[in-house]
């Protein structure tokens, strides 16, 4: 049987590879530096790619532990706000965002960030708005509580 679907129309995991793959075909034609000095840079990238990569499958671990999907496209089972999720309402956004930046530094790019400033403006509108609206319905009092007491970003 087929989750119900959710109104989400992009996978934002998907958006924002394709936002990265869009940078780098735009740096390859119109090279366009970050200006920072090389080995901090690549540092200070290094660390927050790590960083942001080892997020991801504790994200998946927190849904699977609350009897939940991560997947954006099904209904949730379960309202998650442990972990990450007490400090921001969309941490695996949030996380995606940081990713581009830790390339963007790493890799010297800054049609990266670019993008990934369009990119997270996508997700807005076409998935935090829906999920915000659909765990409302979903949950009512216990999201709206939530919801006052936990930024969408952080």
């Amino acid at each position: 049987m087929a989750a119900p679907a959710t109104g989400i129309r992009v996978i934002p995991p998907l958006l924002f590879v394709v936002a990265f793959l869009i940078a780098w075909g735009i740096h390859w034609l119109w090279p366009f530096s970050l200006g920072l000095p090389t080995a901090p840079r690549q540092w200070v990238g290094g660390i927050l790619i790590v960083a942001t990569l080892a997020v991801v499958p504790y994200l998946f671990i927190t849904f699977h532990r609350a009897g939940s999907s991560y997947e954006t496209l099904t209904l949730p089972k379960a309202l998650v706000t442990n972990g990450l999720y007490r400090f921001s309402r969309n941490p695996g956004y949030v996380d995606l965002i940081v990713l581009g930046i830790g390339i963007a530094a790493f890799c010297d790019n800054m049609w990266v960030v670019v993008l990934m400033i369009l990119a997270a403006a996508i997700i807005r509108q076409e998935a935090v708005l829906k999920e915000e609206a659909m765990l409302e319905s979903t949950f009512g009092e216990e999201y709206r509580r939530y919801k006052a007491r936990v930024r969408r970003w952080l």
